[in-house]
C-alpha cells in the first residue's frame, strides 16, 4: 500500500445472525450426544455434554459485535487487533450471496488464517488496495473455517 493512499476504513458485524437452523441443528448435536452418553452409562460425560451444548447454544445467541475495520500504511486492523502487511502472506476476497470475507492468510504459526467481515466495504476497492503489496491466493475455507462461522466463534 502506497504511503500517499488514504486509509480504507469500514464497519461491519462480527458474524451473521440470519441463520435460524443453526440453534436447531446445535441442539440436535448436543442431545444426540447426551442420549449416547446415557445408552454408554456415562452420567458424567452426559453432564459434560450438557454443560458444553449449553454454553455453545447460550454463547451462539449472542448479538454480533460491530468491529471497525481500517486498512492503512501499517496494516489491517480489525477491531483492536492489528495484523502487520508484512506478516500477510496472502488474501482471498469471497463476495457471494451469504459470504462476504476477506480470508487473510498469515505467516504466524499460531493464527495461520484470519476472517474479515467485509461489511459496507467495495470488495473492488479493498482488493486494489492490497493486491500492490500482498499475494491474491485463491482460498478454500476449511472445515474448521465452517464451523466456526457457522458458530459465531
Amino acid at each position: 500500500m502506497e504511503q500517499t493512499s488514504p486509509p480504507l476504513r469500514w464497519t461491519a458485524p462480527e458474524f451473521d445472525l440470519s441463520s435460524t437452523r443453526a440453534p436447531l441443528l446445535l441442539i440436535l448435536v448436543f442431545l444426540g450426544m447426551v442420549v449416547y452418553a446415557l445408552i454408554e452409562n456415562s452420567p458424567i460425560m452426559a453432564i459434560t455434554f450438557v454443560l458444553l451444548g449449553t454454553v455453545t447454544f447460550l454463547h451462539s445467541r449472542k448479538p454480533p459485535r460491530t468491529l471497525n475495520c481500517a486498512l492503512t500504511k501499517d496494516g489491517l486492523t480489525v477491531g483492536q487487533e492489528l495484523y502487520p502487511l508484512d506478516n500477510i502472506a496472502s488474501f482471498w476476497i469471497i463476495y457471494e450471496p451469504g459470504e462476504q470475507s476477506l480470508f487473510l492468510k498469515t505467516k504466524g504459526s499460531l493464527i495461520a488464517s484470519v476472517r474479515v467481515p467485509l461489511g459496507n466495504m467495495s470488495p473492488n476497492t479493498l482488493r486494489e488496495a492490497l493486491i500492490g503489496n500482498i499475494r491474491e491466493e485463491k482460498y478454500e475455507p476449511t472445515i474448521l473455517d465452517t464451523l466456526s462461522r457457522f458458530l459465531h466463534i
